[in-house]
């Protein structure tokens, strides 16, 4: 029988008595402080048998949230969700490669960009299971190697919001307050790009012009003067009245920054998926998801390019509206929209 060690003491936990022996104070008091924090932290044991959204949670607190900001893990976080609700009760040892097939054509819609980060984070994940001999090979298709879904979207063409998604965001913003209601007006029914609506103040509204002067965030075309819509004048003329006051402000009434303006876009799509009945876990958002995830406030920059179309207002204009150094730029920004058609039968039927 091995002898005793002269410094001993028992700690309990969790109902448990744990005995730790060690021959000096000093090294009884480590083995004590690891013992707590091996208790307090167990190791979550994977195996080939546990499921692939348990995989994916160790996967990116190990490997990913220590190596990114908050920002971009949240990013990863969501990107796992896509992959979760589609194959997160699969075990590891069953996922197959027509299961990674199953959550490509879940992405009907998105743009390829999105879909090959989704596909590599589900290809980066399965390469560690298979090192750690979780699996036995990676069932998922490479990034580059994707077949996009046929109604995916070509990197970087956005598209006009719904009527059903505006009238989710206008919602959400008046539940929010003033400044998000702002925010998306601005975008919306004046074509600014989410930055130049950060800039607008109260003096920027010309009441007799009827214009609001936009200070352009891209070139010396982006700067510019945009008609008021006529159902809007009785709120820029409530604007106008604190000139020097920004319409979309942080907490402490100074201009918003790009990570602000990002917060803000995420409170919105919260608060869209909490009043919708979607589901929410430890503060954070889950699928299914209410909003797509192509949806940007950008988007809204499309349909008011298409709302002035639709309106029968020649192209060169709404280049000028938009802020567009070329007329090129602004055709990328028109998709054929129910407002479109409207017009063109009424042009054909001779109306």
């Amino acid at each position: 029988m091995g002898r005793h060690k002269p410094h001993r003491k028992s700690i309990t936990y969790d109902g448990k008595r744990y005995f730790l022996e060690a021959d000096t104070a000093e090294e009884l008091a480590a083995a004590i402080a690891i013992k707590k924090y091996q208790l307090e932290n167990p190791v979550k044991k994977i195996t080939r048998n546990s499921t692939v959204e348990k995989w994916l949670t160790e996967y990116l607190e190990v490997y990913v949230e220590p190596y990114v900001t908050a920002q971009k893990y949240g990013s990863y976080k969501t990107r796992a969700n896509r992959i979760t609700g589609v194959i997160g009760d699969y075990l590891l040892k069953d996922v197959t490669p027509r299961a990674c097939n199953g959550v490509l054509t879940s992405l009907k819609g998105y743009s390829h960009d999105y879909i090959r980060k989704i596909m590599s984070l589900m290809r980066s994940a399965f390469d560690i299971a298979v090192d750690e001999d979780l699996m036995l090979k990676n069932p998922a298709p490479r990034a580059k190697d994707t077949r996009m879904p046929k109604d995916s979207k070509p990197d970087g063409e956005l598209r006009p919001a719904t009527a059903a998604e505006l009238k989710y965001l206008y919602d959400s913003a008046k539940r929010l307050g003033e400044r998000y209601e702002n925010y998306i007006i601005l975008i919306h029914r004046f074509g600014l790009r989410p930055g130049e609506a950060g800039s607008v103040q109260g003096c920027h509204f010309d009441l007799k012009k009827q214009t609001l002067h936009v200070l352009g965030t891209k070139s010396k075309n982006a700067t510019r003067d945009v008609p008021i819509p006529a159902s809007l004048l009785p709120w820029a003329r409530k604007h106008s009245k604190k000139p020097f006051e920004l319409l979309v402000q942080n907490y402490y009434g100074r201009p918003t920054t790009r990570t602000k303006r990002t917060k803000m876009w995420q409170a919105l799509k919260r608060d869209i998926h909490i009043h919708a009945g979607g589901n929410v876990y430890r503060n954070e958002i889950k699928a299914p998801f209410v909003l797509a995830e192509d949806l940007e406030l950008y988007c809204l920059r499309h349909n008011y390019a298409g709302d002035m179309i639709a309106k029968g207002i020649p192209i060169d204009i709404v280049k000028l509206l938009m802020g567009h150094a070329t007329s090129k730029i602004t055709n990328r920004y028109i998709d054929l929209m129910p407002e479109m058609i409207a017009f063109a039968k009424e042009k054909i039927d001779g109306k």
